[in-house]
């Protein structure tokens, strides 16, 4: 149990793991090669992964700028837009016929 052992058996473990890792370093680069090949990294596709382009490409240059709670409530209303675009809308509720309507046949 680890309250019997203050942790020591918990942080043994995570050493025992960390140094399997270390001893598979090498067949993970292999993997990794095999898997990514000659891929290339776009420097303009990392700035999807910033800040500064999430804060521009949300609010343009002059919202980047406006405090944090103008933000939160502009970006809420993005979601809001985005998920009743996306999400499909609720079959509207069936009507009961009037009995006041009765069709000759």
């Amino acid at each position: 149990s680890s309250t019997s052992d203050f942790g020591l058996g918990t942080l043994f473990a995570h050493l025992e793991a960390s140094r399997k890792f270390g001893e598979s370093l090498a067949s993970l680069r292999r993997n990794a090669e095999i898997v990514l090949g000659d891929s290339k990294v776009d420097d303009l596709l990392l700035d999807m992964f910033r800040t500064e382009f999430h804060l521009k490409f949300l609010w343009g240059s002059r919202g980047a700028t406006v405090s944090a709670a103008d933000r939160h409530s502009k970006f809420e209303q993005v979601l809001t837009v985005m998920s009743d675009k996306c999400e499909p809308l609720e079959p509207p509720a069936p009507t009961q016929p009037s009995q006041a309507y009765s069709p000759a046949i």
